[in-house]
């Protein structure tokens, strides 16, 4: 019930305000819509990339598949809030989202993921929604359950490959805990 408030509530403002949302599907608008998607991620809290391609290919190859969704709140031509979805025939993927901090009073990333809810259930049929990994807080408003997901490695340390893929994990763990801290 909070959740449906704060999406009419803010629906309304936003709209008020001359925003709109966009969603790009095809190949001809990916450009433009990663260069948006882009902008937004810049000015939001999260990390820069590591491969500065990487979304911009990503959002290629979902589009040469159909795959591609790539939402977009705008406010005044500007864009505030993205979010990076792949849908199949029965699943929508959610892969990364983000938005301008700067209007987080306006909630464009709720918004924005309310729009690509609905079109995901209404336009793509879909079945499932999927947050693919993370255990963030802001999923469990959204999702009905969650599931876990373990990984496990096992090595053969009497094998030279086995060895060394032991030590090469367990430096990764290491180097992880330090860059934790």
């Amino acid at each position: 019930a909070k959740l449906r408030h704060t999406i009419k509530r803010s629906r309304a403002k936003l709209l008020e305000q001359g925003g709109r949302m966009e969603f790009i599907t095809e190949m001809a608008d990916v450009a433009r819509g990663v260069a948006a998607y882009t902008q937004v991620y810049g000015k939001s809290w999260k990390r820069p990339e590591p491969v500065a391609d990487f979304i911009l290919e990503a959002a290629r190859a979902y589009a040469r598949r159909g795959w591609l969704r790539l939402g977009l709140a705008w406010l005044n031509d500007q864009p505030i809030a993205a979010q990076l979805w792949w849908t199949t025939p029965y699943k929508a993927c959610i892969y990364k989202l983000a938005y301008d901090e700067a209007h987080k009073a306006l909630s464009p990333g709720t918004l924005l993921g309310a729009a690509m809810f609905e079109r995901a259930f209404t336009m793509d049929r879909v079945s499932e929604i999927d947050y693919l990994v993370g255990d963030d807080p802001y999923k469990s408003k959204w999702m009905s359950h969650r599931r876990e997901r373990w990984r496990l490695c096992a090595y053969d340390p009497f094998t030279l490959r086995g060895s060394t893929g032991l030590v090469r994990r367990q430096l990764r763990g290491l180097r992880d805990r330090f860059e934790a801290r």
